[in-house]
């Protein structure tokens, strides 16, 4: 999958039944876009996706949507609790950061969210961070 239109139709199908997606971006010499998505019907997809290919790298290295699992309806029932604990009716501020975003974005029960830039740094977790750290347990 060399082409960006290609990548991003397909990417948008799996958009279109996402109940949470977190993903990150970069702009500086090699731009680019990574993240995972967990569906309604409870699968797991990562992607990523670099504008330039790093020598020594092939296509399919940085060029990838990839279904990880199905989750278990406990492990869904996780995501859905995080949501509803950390995301819905809270509100987030965005923090000006330059040539990259943090992004978690949230379609559930008919309300979506898109929080731009929630990320910590040092032992001051965010919403981002947070929303990782749930998306790094269920890839185990």
């Amino acid at each position: 999958m060399e082409n960006y239109e290609e990548f991003k139709e397909k990417l948008d199908k799996i958009r279109d039944i996402a109940t949470i997606e977190v993903y990150s971006w970069w702009g500086h010499r090699n731009p680019g876009i990574a993240g995972t998505i967990i569906t309604k019907n409870k699968e797991m997809y990562s992607y990523h996706y670099c504008k330039d290919i790093p020598e020594g790298l092939k296509v399919e290295d940085v060029h990838y949507i990839l279904k990880n699992r199905e989750l278990s309806s406990d492990e869904y029932n996780k995501v859905i609790k995080f949501i509803e604990d950390e995301i819905i009716n809270k509100e987030f501020h965005d923090r000006m950061i330059r040539d990259v975003g943090y992004h978690v974005i949230v379609n559930y029960n008919g309300i979506v969210k898109k929080i731009r830039n929630n990320k910590g740094f040092d032992d001051d977790p965010k919403i981002y961070d947070k929303a990782s750290q749930l998306i790094n347990e269920l890839k185990k």
